[in-house]
């Protein structure tokens, strides 16, 4: 799967194109292209920003992330209220090049935005379940979409340490499952089963110590 294409555009009044980049088959790279003097960095040019639109547009929650500064929780307000009043857009162009199909994956980059799969609207389930298909050929969501993605999606310094234990709040029953599916250990029926079985299980002991530390239920 390729990245052609990520369209950033206002959507009010009138469409407009803010920034779009155009991706080559091989490796590519954002750099700092401020001139080489000691009061200039690097900052701001919009790494971090564009990874984390891509990231939206692959189905990740939260829209707060490209204006909110994760350590201090401050947000940016002009860019908060520029999202906002302008409706910004992103659109994500990749193409499957095994099968010569494109995709056009799009996001809206504001508070109660939508999801769209070629312009068509999904709520955030449904997005993911799609996507899962797509990239990696799975139709029983197990694992998740989120979960395997974010093997290959870093948006902080935080997940880039995490080589094997990279899922928010993962347990090993997840981990098994993706592990089993980017090496391709077991087939997706017998994946799925052994979650739902697993899931059970827990379940079921729940119960039991909820019992023994309450007889009378």
């Amino acid at each position: 799967m390729l990245i052609e294409q990520l369209i950033i555009q206002k959507t009010i009044p009138d469409e407009e194109i803010i920034r779009k980049i155009i991706f080559k088959k091989h490796l590519n790279l954002i750099i700092d292209n401020t001139p080489n003097k000691k009061t200039t960095t690097g900052n701001n040019v919009g790494k971090s920003t564009t990874i984390k639109i891509i990231n939206l547009c692959l189905g990740a929650k939260s829209v707060k992330e490209i204006y909110t500064d994760k350590d201090t929780k401050s947000e940016n307000k002009k860019i908060k209220h520029f999202l906002q009043s302008n409706k910004v857009q992103a659109k994500l162009i990749i193409l499957d090049s095994k099968i010569n199909k494109r995709y056009i994956l799009k996001r809206d980059l504001f508070t109660n935005g939508h999801c769209y799969l070629n312009d068509e609207v999904l709520s955030s389930n449904d997005f993911n379940k799609e996507l899962n298909q797509i990239f990696f050929h799975i139709k029983m969501n197990i694992p998740s979409f989120r979960q395997l993605i974010s093997k290959f999606v870093r948006t902080s310094t935080e997940t880039e340490e995490k080589m094997l234990r990279f899922i928010p709040h993962g347990k090993n029953i997840a981990y098994e499952a993706v592990y089993s599916t980017l090496f391709n250990f077991s087939d997706q029926d017998i994946i799925a089963k052994k979650n739902n079985i697993q899931e059970h299980l827990s379940y079921c002991k729940k119960n039991v110590e909820a019992m023994e530390l309450n007889p009378s239920i």
